[in-house]
């Protein structure tokens, strides 16, 4: 369900479900690909590897987010607080700051920045139809370093950008030669000194597309 890669400790994590099975499996790869896996919450969908190194684990089951260790030590848990809070995670990223930038599945798909407390700060959803409307299907989410958020919006087959504090979004309007566009895109991976973005899909094909020259992401609407 989730892939991620560690530059310090070079070595990949994955998420698998399985019947009431629930893993976060490491293989290093500078080791003869030696692996462990460690139990999570239910459903661990997107992950994350944060600016300590730690792994962030998305509970879409629970209604959580874990944080581990490289070798399966649980560090915190944020579990989402509030009188409506967003459900079902998909996907986290942790900012500078402290905050999580997160996207959900329910009850209806949304981009919230979550405190460390788990209360909600700022939120993006389907209820907001200003500049390019309701979410449908929020996915994996990508942050660049003026903290404006890349969305991978796969019910509407496109990438959204949106501003720090998710008050504006604008679809990127990619060139592609491809037949169809965009279909049901949902893992994203900015190489944002490169310029390059890496769109993995779900639908269609199933294809990995590779853009370059992706810069200034948000720049125009980063005061907004």
């Amino acid at each position: 369900m989730g892939l991620v890669s560690c530059p310090k400790y070079n070595c990949l994590y994955l998420s698998s479900i399985g019947f009431n099975i629930y893993l976060i499996h490491r293989v290093e790869l500078a080791a003869g690909n030696a692996t462990m896996k460690w139990k999570t919450d239910k459903s661990p969908r997107g992950l994350c590897v944060n600016n300590v190194y730690n792994v962030l684990v998305a509970c879409s089951g629970t209604n959580k987010l874990q944080e581990f260790t490289t070798f399966g030590i649980l560090i915190r848990e944020i579990v989402f607080q509030g009188d409506n809070p967003m459900t079902f995670p998909v996907h986290a990223v942790q900012m500078s700051n402290g905050q999580y930038m997160v996207s959900h599945a329910a009850p209806y798909s949304s981009i919230s920045i979550v405190a460390v407390d788990g209360k909600v700060v700022y939120q993006y959803g389907n209820s907001h139809q200003f500049g390019t409307g309701p979410l449908s299907g929020a996915q994996n989410i990508a942050v660049a370093r003026n903290g404006c958020v890349l969305v991978a919006d796969s019910g509407n087959r496109r990438i959204l950008a949106m501003n720090p504090v998710l008050s504006c979004a604008h679809e990127i309007p990619f060139t592609l030669s491809l037949q169809g566009g965009l279909q049901t895109p949902q893992a994203l991976y900015f190489k944002e000194l490169q310029g390059r973005l890496y769109v993995g899909e779900t639908g269609g094909e199933c294809r990995v597309l590779i853009f370059d020259n992706v810069k200034n992401i948000g720049i125009d609407m980063k005061r907004s």
